[in-house]
């Protein structure tokens, strides 16, 4: 009987996130009443005590009187700056609670007005905690901890002040580019090897297979004429490679500021003056798309997030975030677009995490089914496993999501995981996905998964509506989403179970899978990261053990998360094996959380002072090691470097063996931070590079000559199974934009069958998946 009160219970907290105003009012008043007596004999436990439930219990404490601003997010619902005041802080912009750079605003500003008393590591320091200290001096100490914690962000200057992105520097674009030309097409076939092994299995917003033996075509020197924007899609693809190729010191990089000339070219042909207005279809969508992501990985995260809000309105006109069940689409061209909405999904949500800000999309709204676990070149042909398929991969979204493996996909629903048991349908996907063959595809399933997740923590805790809760209720949505991310971990294959050292296979998408992992749980505890004891009267003492677990394990993801980077710094090896375009924001995550715990004197966690000290070491001196090739790593450093200096005394420590001075700048990077303060004298822009070299004539520039202002026409060569048609050349009617049913599916058939005399691809070559040079 106890357990079913139990579930009643459950059930009518998860009715009243549904339930308006009103309604919730009711259920809460049901559920804050006294317990039945002690002489109902249902109710007993075996010892014959009462066992109301936890919920019931803190409902009457203190923690049920309170709001959820006793936590860290209490300025979540307000600004205190003026974002439009200078070229920097329109730069920047609005950061949220949730963000590391919100995190450091507050912690560096923070750590001066604290009671020196407390912080020196003086007299009464013991091990992380302090024994002899007077009770004036420590209530003295928690006075100025809640004036900062309270303190509104404008009190403490801005946030641009503290930022490590590079939003205030202008985008250096050549002046002058011939927009048709290759790069040698031993590099430019590098390139393309190097986005599809790195960036293409959490970001596969292009179809491999049709674009890769497109690509071969043009560099084989076949005469073509591909429509404008296939190149700049190929040419961001470039642009983001490049980037990768001087992280990674490839043999075969080209000039430290190549990244810009491609990036260049694809603005001229896909993103132009005329092309801006134009409606969209799902190349624009891909530009948009990429460009984006190339933003981020070059740290230009504000204008990343304004031109992915484009890419996402783009693909809500077409309708890319519904199911698609029209005839004239072939099953493989519908997967591929499925794939297009959720890796622009994944990117607003990334986006959103680093900026702190509401993202444009509603869960509720979107119908799309997961991306199939299966790789491309199963669903261009027959499925090796047709259930699977039906049972995984074709159910809708927030069907899906419905599964104690993965995240609810409306905030109404977010503890509907953990205890709703799922339709048998869906349940037995679940169990399907075991015998789903290891693959990129299957990797990007689970991150899509872990990314809704993920975005339920933003929705839940970090909204403005969830300032009305109750801190009591606030820890209840904590315990529920730090389940659902428990049950994520344990529904994992055992090929992508990063916990598991024998494991070798997709050894870098088990990385990414861990450091989001940890970085989702951050968010959901941090909250409880700081000084509660204080700031909630008449608190019960199950509270005080929440708050105090929550914390720990808080630090112990961002522990965690600095223990995945090996004691040596390696930061060749470490880009080549992890999301390079977003390893520093995580490990910036997990630093500026140990130096918040550093910062507290350990206050959560003080027989482990030593290790989240040696550890936040051990992250400032890889910062450090990394910072020769990124303007944003060495702002990192710098700003890390402070902290750790002011932090250490705090916990009676020392840093006189770390490096003292910047970082060194290889002289490319140091004529860009010149140039960008000449530039910057004015509002942040667009700056110009001196002219790059024209290539010679002996290379390639798609087998006749460049004119840039002569925008290809159409050319089947270039237009794929799932993208839309261009006009030809001349062709007023566009009534001819789709191509019919017939059409799309001879091409698919194309690529399934070498063989066929009458194709317009060329096919992928057999060993391009394999690690080896390209020919």
């Amino acid at each position: 009987m106890a357990e079913r009160i139990e579930e009643y219970e459950k059930l009518l907290k998860q009715l009243s996130f549904r339930s308006d105003a009103s309604d919730r009012t009711m259920i809460q008043k049901a559920l804050h009443k006294e317990p039945p007596s002690e002489d109902d004999d249902d109710l007993l436990s075996p010892s014959g005590s009462a066992r109301p439930s936890r919920s019931r219990t803190k409902s009457i404490e203190g923690e049920g009187q309170v709001s959820a601003r006793v936590g860290s997010v209490s300025s979540i619902d307000k600004i205190s700056e003026d974002y439009n005041r200078s070229p920097n802080s329109r730069a920047t912009g609005f950061i949220g609670k949730n963000s590391e750079l919100s995190w450091m605003h507050r912690l560096r500003d923070g750590i001066g007005m604290w009671s020196e008393s407390v912080s020196d590591g003086g007299e009464g320091w013991s091990g992380g905690h302090y024994e002899n200290q007077a009770p004036r001096n420590r209530n003295l100490d928690h006075q100025n901890r809640e004036l900062r914690e309270g303190a509104s962000l404008g009190d403490l200057g801005g946030v641009s002040d503290y930022t490590y992105h590079c939003d205030d520097l202008p985008l250096l674009l050549p002046d002058q580019v011939a927009v048709r030309e290759l790069p040698p097409r031993k590099t430019a076939l590098c390139l393309l090897e190097a986005y599809m092994e790195t960036v293409h299995p959490a970001f596969p917003i292009i179809g491999k297979i049709t674009f890769e033996s497109q690509a071969h075509a043009l560099l084989s020197g076949v005469q073509m004429d591909p429509g404008p924007n296939w190149l700049a899609i190929l040419n961001l693809v470039f642009a983001i490679a490049a980037k990768y190729s001087h992280f990674v010191e490839a043999e075969w990089r080209g000039d430290e500021r190549d990244h810009e000339v491609y990036f260049t070219r694809a603005r001229m042909l896909g993103m132009n003056s005329d092309g801006i207005f134009d409606h969209p279809d799902l190349q624009r969508v891909q530009i948009s798309g990429l460009m984006a992501f190339y933003l981020s990985s070059i740290d230009q995260i504000n204008r990343a997030w304004a031109i992915n809000g484009a890419a996402i309105r783009q693909c809500q006109a077409l309708g890319l975030h519904l199911r698609n069940e029209t005839k004239q689409v072939s099953p493989s061209s519908r997967e591929i677009r499925y794939r297009v909405w959720w890796a622009l999904y994944g990117l607003e949500r990334h986006l959103g995490l680093l900026t702190g800000r509401p993202t444009s999309i509603a869960d509720r709204d979107c119908t799309a089914p997961l991306p199939s676990p299966f790789n491309e070149e199963t669903f261009t042909s027959a499925p090796p496993d047709g259930e699977a398929i039906a049972l995984i991969s074709r159910i809708p979204s927030q069907e899906s999501a419905t599964t104690p493996s993965s995240p609810s996909s409306t905030p109404s629903a977010q503890v509907k995981s953990s205890t709703v048991t799922s339709p048998t349908p869906v349940r037995s996907a679940s169990e399907s996905m075991k015998n789903v063959p290891p693959s990129n595809s299957l990797f990007f399933y689970y991150y899509t998964q872990l990314t809704m997740l993920s975005h339920e923590v933003m929705n839940t805790l970090y909204s403005p509506h969830a300032l009305k809760r109750s801190w009591a209720e606030t820890q209840t949505t904590m315990g529920t989403l730090n389940k659902m991310v428990d049950n994520w971990r344990a529904s994992l294959p055992p090929v992508l179970d990063f916990t598991a050292q024998e494991q070798s296979q997709l050894y870098r998408q088990r990385l990414a899978l861990a450091f989001y992992h940890q970085s989702t749980r951050i968010i959901i505890h941090r909250p409880c990261l700081c000084r509660l004891d204080t700031k909630i009267p008449n608190e019960s003492s199950s509270s005080k053990e929440f708050n105090q677990i929550a914390a720990t394990k808080c630090v112990h993801a961002a522990l965690g998360m600095i223990d995945f980077l090996p004691s040596e710094p390696n930061p060749i090896g470490l880009y080549q094996h992890v999301p390079w375009w977003s390893i520093l924001h995580y490990m910036m995550q997990a630093t500026t959380i140990l130096m918040m715990e550093l910062s507290y004197g350990a206050y959560h966690m003080p027989n482990e002072a030593e290790k989240i000290f040696n550890s936040a070491k051990k992250a400032v001196y890889w910062f450090y090691r990394m910072a020769e090739k990124s303007i944003a790593v060495s702002r990192a450093w710098r700003l890390s470097n402070e902290m750790l200096r002011k932090v250490a005394p705090k916990i009676g420590r020392h840093v006189d063996d770390m490096p003292s001075n910047p970082p060194p700048l290889i002289p490319s990077y140091l004529d860009e931070l010149s140039h960008s303060a000449r530039v910057m004298q004015g509002p942040a822009g667009l700056g110009r590079l001196p002219r790059f070299p024209r290539q010679s004539s002996g290379q390639s520039s798609y087998g006749q000559p460049s004119h840039s202002e002569d925008y290809a026409g159409f050319n089947p060569m270039f237009h794929s199974s799932y993208d839309q048609f261009a006009p030809f050349r001349g062709q007023a009617d566009i009534s001819n934009f789709f191509p019919s049913s017939t059409q799309m599916d001879s091409m698919a058939r194309v690529v399934e069958d070498p063989t066929n005399t009458q194709q317009i691809f060329y096919p992928l070559d057999a060993q391009w998946s394999q690690n080896q040079q390209p020919r």
